[in-house]
């Protein structure tokens, strides 16, 4: 009689070397998984705000209004052009017909790091405005306290100069721009809005009161109003990333750098297709090479974060 002996069958041995993939729904990195990134990043924490993550620390960011995980933050590498990215100053900032308050109300990191811009002058437009070497394509953007002041009453604008306009409602998070491309992000106490320049621009300028009634129509230096600002943002790209924030200079964001260690899950060395399950429904799938049992995972578009990764 043949001997069976003690074994484990082929159909048991497929299963157990099929690969579970990487969950970053719990956060904290899988077994596998390392993150490297040279520079201090932002992202938003449970409790709706901003915090600042160490050199190599893994952002694990969450939603800004329910404060849910959305799974880990890679970006790329990034530069914020502008100078003084939350305290609107007379070093950095020129400032004409506005009465600035600093550091006054809490801003979008918790502590009292807004600013607060007043317009009350109604025979001229009150501005903020600052020179900057970028590149193109640019964004710029910028956090703005939600309120209760509708814009028939007063509606304010974001510029990148010279005519690439952003008419913002504070209260509902409308927009309208003639002439660029724009949008807006709901961050809880926050909006964040952004507008994007197709050629280098040299300058962004903020207004606080540009005009009064549908954002569709022209300007008039007869409104008047305040709003408070943070996280003042100019980038290269057409979307905006994370907040880099700066003080008298400018300041860039390393890249973050995932790598999964695919050998340890029985998979072999070579060309793989991943899927990656992103924030809400979004999911790519993409190429990554295997060697020496890790790859390295690239970077999402459009700034999603992460919260699954399988093999496809």
């Amino acid at each position: 009689m043949r001997s069976l002996g003690i074994g484990v069958s082929p159909a048991m041995r497929g299963s157990e070397q099929r690969p579970q993939g990487f969950d970053f729904m719990h956060g904290r990195l899988p077994s596998g998984a390392s993150l490297s990134r040279a520079s201090v990043a932002t992202a938003y924490d449970s409790g709706g705000h901003l915090a600042q993550f160490g050199i190599d620390q893994p952002r694990f960011e969450h939603d800004a209004v329910t404060g849910t995980l959305r799974g880990l933050l890679i970006e790329a590498a990034a530069t914020n052009f502008v100078r003084s990215s939350d305290r609107i100053d007379a070093t950095a900032w020129t400032i004409a017909s506005l009465a600035i308050d600093r550091d006054v109300a809490e801003g979008i990191d918790g502590a009292a790091s807004a600013s607060r811009l007043e317009d009350a002058d109604t025979g001229r437009f009150g501005v903020v405005s600052q020179v900057m070497a970028t590149t193109d394509p640019a964004v710029a953007s910028l956090y703005i306290r939600k309120d209760a002041v509708p814009s028939t009453t007063r509606f304010a604008m974001l510029r990148l100069a010279p005519d690439n306009d952003l008419r913002i409602d504070t209260m509902t998070g409308g927009f309208h721009s003639p002439s660029a491309t724009g949008g807006v992000i709901d961050a809880g106490d926050w909006w964040r809005f952004w507008v994007q320049a197709s050629v280098a621009p040299g300058e962004i300028e903020l207004y606080p009161a540009v005009g009064a009634g549908q954002l569709q129509w022209g300007y008039g230096t007869g409104a008047t109003g305040a709003i408070e600002v943070s996280g003042i943002q100019v980038e290269s790209g057409s979307r905006p990333t994370s907040l880099i924030r700066t003080d008298a200079s400018i300041r860039s964001r390393a890249a973050d750098v995932l790598t999964l260690n695919w050998g340890a899950q029985g998979v072999r060395d070579g060309a793989r297709s991943i899927t990656c399950e992103l924030a809400g429904t979004a999911s790519l799938t993409t190429e990554i090479e295997i060697v020496g049992g890790r790859a390295t995972v690239p970077i999402p578009p459009d700034g999603q974060p992460i919260r699954r990764i399988t093999l496809a």
